[in-house]
């Protein structure tokens, strides 16, 4: 039996199961329930350690010698960091500044050192080498570069010395607190923003929902009031608060050998309006954090769903699983084959099928930019300010 008949025979039902668990409030009395609240027990000790050797001092933390924005969340999962860490890229930009994005690189095969995944101009590394996100960053982000390493103080090392940048944004970072950060900024999913209220394993949390003491700044994407408010709590009286809505962006794949349109981005996509895919019928496949929320978009675009396949967040596709993709499109007649911008960008350069394929994205746009812009600003211009201690309680 091959390694993926396996895990899709014994290992992905019990994912399934841990998933459930994840999500539910109230734990089922079981052992293995009650096995993983014990172990979230023992991770959230180990967190708060960890937070408070940072904030009295006994782990060093270091220091880039330029202006540092995170963004990150306080669960596991899709909250929209990453297209608020591009959105945020392109409006320092836009504001005059020289930006560059630093990324862990998750996913990616390279496990040591730093890498420059993007320049500006054109990708430089796969996905495959570099992780998806950086990858697809790399193909989006015009005049912005994009660096890779786990070591986020050794990325920005590379990004000041091969670039000629003035601020940092760092994707996925509130944690990283080993790196002092002049902003942080918190993604918030307002439907479930703290998830089922519990620490990993258990639930999603990555840290007590006492973190976002340290925010400076909290995003809300999606709706529920009644969530936002639970979570305003938890808020220091100083920390900014923003709304967001995600909107699709549909691109068109470009076969080799076809017309080049002056319009095609490096990665071989060509941008269509959300019109485009009205009415047709489509096989669509995803490896995110959250695959309905993808399928149920396909559905607000007016496509007709034939055949819809899910994977885990950050698959690796295997070349059978992708034939199979074709195959399964090709027999039930679909007009298209339609995946997510971060799945295509691990597949673009082994796509094995010649049908006609789309990829949606997903473009991030605050409520109140203007007010947003003035944050920005305001924040870099008190630069010189003494820098706090990111464990530190903001407001205190």
């Amino acid at each position: 039996m091959s390694r993926r008949a396996l895990f899709t025979r014994f290992l992905r039902p019990a994912r399934n199961r841990v998933e459930r668990l994840m999500r539910e409030p109230r734990a089922p009395q079981s052992a293995s329930a009650a096995l993983f609240h014990f172990a979230s027990r023992i991770y959230g000790r180990a967190v708060l350690f960890r937070c408070d050797g940072y904030a009295s001092g006994r782990f060093a933390t270091r220091t880039l010698p330029c202006f540092v924005i995170s963004v990150g969340n306080l669960t596991v999962g899709g909250t929209g960091k990453t297209p608020m860490t591009t959105y945020l890229a392109r409006t320092l930009q836009h504001l005059g500044y020289r930006p560059a994005v630093v990324s862990r690189g998750y996913g990616g095969r390279r496990r040591h050192g730093t890498a420059v995944a993007g320049d500006g101009r054109r990708p430089l590394l796969t996905a495959d080498q570099v992780g998806d996100e950086p990858c697809m960053m790399a193909n989006s982000l015009t005049g912005i570069p994009v660096v890779v390493g786990r070591n986020r103080y050794d990325a920005g090392l590379l990004a000041l010395r091969t670039f000629a940048v003035n601020i940092l944004v760092l994707d996925d970072a509130f944690q990283h607190l080993s790196l002092e950060r002049d902003l942080d900024i918190v993604m918030l999913n307002q439907q479930r923003p703290l998830g089922n209220g519990h620490l990993l394993p258990r639930g999603t949390l990555r840290e007590p929902a006492t973190g976002l003491r340290r925010a400076d700044a909290v995003v809300f994407t999606r709706d529920g009031s009644e969530s936002r408010r639970s979570v305003g709590a938890l808020l220091s009286e100083n920390t900014a608060r923003f709304d967001a809505r995600r909107h699709p962006e549909v691109y068109e794949r470009v076969c080799h050998g076809a017309a080049r349109n002056p319009m095609t981005l490096p990665n071989g996509l060509l941008p269509r309006p959300t019109s485009w895919l009205s009415g047709r019928r489509v096989a669509a496949f995803s490896g995110i954090a959250d695959n309905k929320r993808f399928s149920d978009s396909l559905l607000s675009l007016g496509c007709e769903i034939l055949s819809f396949r899910g994977f885990p967040d950050h698959h690796r596709y295997e070349t059978e699983e992708l034939h199979g993709i074709a195959a399964t499109a090709s027999a039930v007649s679909a007009d298209l084959v339609v995946t997510t911008e971060k799945d295509y960008a691990r597949i673009a350069h082994r796509v094995p099928w010649t049908a006609h394929t789309a990829v949606v994205g997903i473009r991030l746009h605050l409520a109140d930019e203007q007010r947003f812009h003035e944050f920005l600003t305001a924040s870099i211009a008190r630069k010189a300010l003494p820098s706090r201690g990111h464990c530190a309680r903001k407001g205190a």
